[in-house]
């Protein structure tokens, strides 16, 4: 008869330490980072991109200035999730603080 590896499954393992079949993992904590981030960043677009963007659009050239600076964020925002589905915190990083800084240049 063959062994099988002494080593378990890579699902099994959270923070280096074995969890049992049976019980319930914890929430990883990249994870939930991972969520308050992209919470946060939709909040920032939202609050100080979208919102002045939409309000100083009064006229057309208000709105051919701001429109463009809306459509920039959101396509950041995009970044973000994509960052997010894509488990790639580098690049989430980079998103979040262009964002930041688009949504104080605002």
């Amino acid at each position: 008869m063959t062994e099988t590896s002494a080593m378990p499954s890579p699902a099994l393992m959270v923070n280096g330490a074995v969890m049992d079949q049976g019980g319930q993992s914890p929430i990883p904590v990249r994870a939930v980072l991972r969520f308050v981030l992209g919470l946060w960043d939709g909040l920032v677009w939202l609050l100080l991109v979208a919102l002045p963007g939409v309000w100083q659009s009064l006229n057309l050239a208000g709105f051919a200035l701001h429109f463009s600076y809306v459509l920039i964020g959101l396509v950041i925002l995009g970044g973000v999730y994509y960052a997010i589905r894509a488990w790639a915190d580098g690049h989430l990083l980079w998103f979040s603080a262009v964002l930041f800084l688009l949504g104080t240049w605002m």
